[in-house]
């Protein structure tokens, strides 16, 4: 073999490995376009390479758009649901405050009775003191 034999080979061997190279780079560049067209929405539109960044640009816009208004649907929605609980909260504090103010009311008839009872009898016991004392 002589010396510029093997320096052509070589030089080949480069561009061939350039070529393939390059190919591989074309091939991920149309895999990547298949799989973002693929990730659209389906259209008619004739999908050249700059209509689909395009179509890409404008859904992904779309499906920010989307999804803050979503993020204030649900803040609202928390919203309401921590102000529905506050209200059954203050709901179940008044039912229990209705119960408890109920309660006091039979307990202090319970009382108020009880100390009348006690004084009835107290006032009995002095009355029958009182007559014992007369005799």
């Amino acid at each position: 073999m002589t010396p510029s034999y093997i320096c052509r080979s070589r030089r080949e061997e480069i561009r061939r490995q350039r070529i393939e190279s390059e190919q591989r780079r074309r091939d991920e560049l149309r895999d990547g376009y298949r799989r973002l067209k693929d990730a659209l929405p389906v259209s008619n539109q004739k999908s050249s390479k700059v209509s689909l960044l395009d179509r890409a640009t404008t859904h992904i816009k779309y499906l920010e758009m989307t999804q803050q208004q979503l993020q204030t649907r649900l803040q609202q929605a928390e919203n309401e649901t921590a102000r529905l609980r506050q209200c059954v909260h203050l709901s179940s504090d008044h039912a229990l405050f209705m119960q408890l103010t109920s309660f006091l009311r039979v307990n202090e008839a319970l009382m108020l009775g009880t100390a009348e009872q006690r004084h009835a009898a107290a006032a009995a016991a002095v009355a029958a003191v009182q007559q014992q004392s007369s005799f």
